[in-house]
């Protein structure tokens, strides 16, 4: 459900879908078969496949970056659920040097004066920074 982050693998031909029913599916792109489906956090963002370490990187505003690791086109393992940093959801990343940059910040949540609507999220100020993180 919801599906919002998108990786490709070119060589293997597979699509690594980050979903916000806390699941990462792998998926033939030829065929729209679903090769696995794989733990990850909520809130997730983006995602990304490094194709020199066949890692796919999965980050999340629940705060973890999850790393599956590509042992074959129909075989995948879970390699760690990294703690990165509640709001770290966006990520980029470099793929000459496998550096992975994901920007986050504090926020404060005003609960809202009519319980039927949601709160009001603000950015607490000079909290914004850049994580960063080798990916190899």
């Amino acid at each position: 459900q919801t599906p919002t982050g998108l990786a490709f693998d070119d060589k293997t031909n597979r699509l690594f879908i980050g979903c916000r029913s806390k699941t990462m599916v792998v998926m033939d792109a030829e065929s729209g078969k679903v090769i696995t489906n794989m733990p990850i956090a909520g809130g997730v963002d983006w995602g990304v496949f490094d194709p020199k370490t066949k890692n796919v990187f999965m980050s999340n505003g629940e705060g973890t970056l999850a790393i599956f690791h590509q042992k074959s086109a129909d075989s995948y393992e879970v390699v760690a659920a990294f703690k990165t940093q509640q709001s770290a959801k966006t990520l980029a990343m470099d793929k000459k040097t496998g550096m992975i940059y994901l920007p986050a910040a504090e926020f404060t949540t005003t609960p809202p004066a009519d319980p039927s609507k949601k709160g009001t999220r603000k950015q607490t100020p000079e909290t914004f920074n850049l994580l960063v993180v080798n990916g190899r």
